[in-house]
């Protein structure tokens, strides 16, 4: 897969037209098309411009491995959901253990 294939299965993914990806771009709908039918070379800022319109990272539309942007971003919040989770409840037993400590300290 190249580029264009990525950015295709992108915008598939996310459900945006062409039509919307060029009018956001601010080209021609007739210049998104020669770039999808590789009839025009794309110029690195509208790659770059794409990129970030998708919410992804250039290297991802280059066929990086790492998972798009958003999705590593939510995993990330997953994690962070997770381990607040985890010292909320360390928080919990270490007010119920001080409480135990100055019940029987104060017999």
């Amino acid at each position: 897969m190249d580029h264009i294939d990525l950015i295709l299965e992108e915008m598939g993914r996310q459900k945006i037209t062409g039509l919307e990806l060029s009018k956001h771009l601010d080209i021609n709908k007739q210049t998104w098309y020669g770039y999808k039918n590789r009839h025009r070379d794309m110029p690195l800022e509208t790659f770059l411009e794409i990129a970030k319109f998708l919410g992804v990272s250039p290297c991802y539309l280059l066929g990086d491995d790492a998972s798009p942007d958003k999705e590593r971003i939510a995993k990330l919040q997953a994690q962070i959901k997770s381990l607040k989770e985890q010292l909320e409840d360390k928080k919990q037993i270490i007010n119920y253990k001080n409480q135990i400590i100055e019940s029987l300290e104060s017999k």
